[in-house]
């Protein structure tokens, strides 16, 4: 699918050769990114093929969650941008990086996969040769940010952990612990590419026992986010927290 050469159509040509000249021109179009739409694309052993198209909204196999770990290139030019979304919350796309990428298969820009979880994400390739290359992401990551939840805690209705398009990460909402004993307690874990360089302190509200109070929360290189409560504090309490002061530059 290449572009017609330049000075083409103001030199001789036969009215087959304008055909085809004229076929290309509409398909190098029609493969800009929303030029033409939005193609349906539906995974197949984590992978899409057969497909030219500049914008694909993309389903697991078997209307599940997937892994999309490539691409194919055959109908892509060189340097030519694709650009992925999701058809459906219930299917969440985890694009795979590769960190020595073969044919087809995904570069992103901070060398970790990519959670395609809302209907407002966008994130966009460009064809490296064999391969493709991150340009671009829009809209805020907010699926599968939580590794895992500390024992006793729950999030409340509403408690989100985002990372938004210029890489900070934000969290919001409740969480509940009935009986709280430790005075360092891990409320959740972050996953990787959603960590802080260093250490970093946040003033959060909290009701302790049915008592409004301060607290520290502390978010560790590791993703461990936890409340520190004063020593000597009562045990087995039921502790709120509200995390929504919590908001760094993710780092690692």
């Amino acid at each position: 699918m290449p572009w017609p050469a330049a000075g083409f159509f103001t030199g001789f040509a036969t009215q087959g050769q304008l055909r085809q000249a004229l076929d290309d021109l509409l398909e190098r179009a029609r493969a800009q990114v929303g030029a033409d739409g939005v193609a349906n694309a539906t995974l197949a052993s984590d992978a899409v093929t057969g497909t030219s198209a500049g914008s694909l909204r993309l389903y697991g196999q078997g209307a599940t969650a997937d892994d999309l770990a490539s691409l194919a290139t055959a109908n892509y030019a060189e340097g030519q941008i694709v650009e992925l979304r999701i058809g459906d919350v219930g299917q969440p796309i985890t694009v795979k990086h590769a960190g020595s990428p073969g044919a087809g298969q995904f570069v992103t820009r901070n060398g970790l996969d990519y959670v395609l979880g809302a209907l407002e994400q966008r994130i966009a390739f460009e064809r490296t040769g064999a391969y493709w290359t991150e340009t671009e992401r829009r809209g805020k990551e907010a699926s599968g940010l939580v590794s895992s939840y500390g024992s006793g805690w729950t999030a409340l209705p509403g408690a989100r952990a985002e990372l938004d398009e210029t890489g900070e990460v934000v969290l919001t909402g409740a969480h509940v612990h009935t009986a709280l004993a430790a005075a360092t307690s891990t409320i959740l874990t972050l996953r990787a590419g959603c960590r802080p360089s260093a250490t970093r302190h946040f003033t959060v509200t909290a009701q302790v026992d049915g008592v409004v109070e301060v607290l520290d929360v502390q978010v560790a290189t590791n993703g461990a986010v936890q409340v520190v409560r004063a020593a000597g504090a009562p045990p087995s309490v039921a502790v709120t927290v509200w995390l929504d002061p919590v908001r760094f530059r993710a780092e690692g």
